[in-house]
């Protein structure tokens, strides 16, 4: 199972790669694209379940704060890819 560490460093991970996920659309790589976008459903499964685990309301708040921010960058990759 992941930590919050794990997720707080996984997510600003995914927002650094939408840099190269633009490139791979320019050079046709769907393969990339596609394992992005199941990377970033299972980033959202992981939040949701993690937040499901903690009692702590500030963890809680944080945890659904990043959630948002990866439901938009998932929303703006489906758009745009």
């Amino acid at each position: 199972m992941y930590t919050f560490h794990d997720l707080s460093k996984w997510t600003h991970s995914e927002f650094e790669k939408l840099g190269w996920m633009v490139l791979a659309k320019e050079h046709g790589d769907a393969y990339k694209i596609a394992h992005y976008k199941k990377s970033l459903d299972h980033l959202l499964k992981a939040l949701e379940h993690l937040n499901s685990e903690y009692s702590d309301q500030d963890k809680k708040h944080d945890l659904m704060v990043m959630w948002h921010k990866v439901k938009t960058l998932k929303a703006f990759v489906n758009k745009k890819f």
